[in-house]
């Protein structure tokens, strides 16, 4: 990792950077089970950047494959006698989860694209790279919200979701969804517990 943007969570614009160098530690989770991600890490407490890590406040970090990854502030911890910051926070695409409720209905046969641009219609989000050109018909039997939509989406295709924001020095200029075949890559890496 070679920095961590911290961005206005109104505005979308970079307030400062902490270089690498200045992360005591950090760790990246995403759980399949519950699709939840959280990024956490602890840093200084008595530098410039300190004074903008604030809840609410947004944080930009490197992904795999060069994609890059937004994640929302939640819980600041300060301990005073090591001067260190303790900082939690999730995946800003659980926003989507309460972003708008969608009533029960089936739609026509549509491409996955065109499910995903209807699930993400009046977000912050926008449809990215989509792996399946086919068409289904989907029934949602009780209300959804944009979320549950991908999720459901992905299903029926067959497809990963992969989120992924775009910036330019820190100022965020797109929030993006793939529907993928496969999110990673295999990298010939095994891990063996008990040896």
């Amino acid at each position: 990792m070679s920095q961590i943007f911290i961005t206005n969570g109104q505005t979308d614009e970079a307030l400062t950077h902490i270089r690498y160098r200045n992360i005591l530690s950090n760790s990246h989770k995403k759980s399949l089970e519950d699709n939840s991600e959280t990024f956490d890490f602890t840093t200084h407490a008595d530098k410039p950047f300190s004074k903008f890590i604030d809840g609410m406040n947004r944080i930009i970090i490197p992904g795999e494959d060069n994609n890059f990854l937004e994640f929302i502030i939640y819980e600041v911890l300060e301990d005073r006698i090591k001067k260190e910051l303790e900082i939690y926070s999730y995946a800003s695409y659980a926003e989507l989860i309460t972003a708008r409720s969608i009533s029960p209905h089936t739609t026509d046969a549509l491409s996955a694209e065109a499910h995903g641009n209807l699930a993400l219609a009046g977000t912050e989000w926008e449809m990215g790279n989509v792996d399946f050109n086919g068409v289904r018909t989907i029934t949602f039997d009780n209300y959804t919200n944009p979320y549950a939509y991908l999720k459901r989406i992905a299903s029926v295709f067959d497809l990963e979701l992969n989120f992924r924001i775009e910036h330019d020095n820190g100022n965020i200029i797109g929030r993006y969804v793939d529907l993928v075949e496969k999110v990673g890559q295999w990298r010939g890496r095994r891990v063996e517990f008990g040896k």
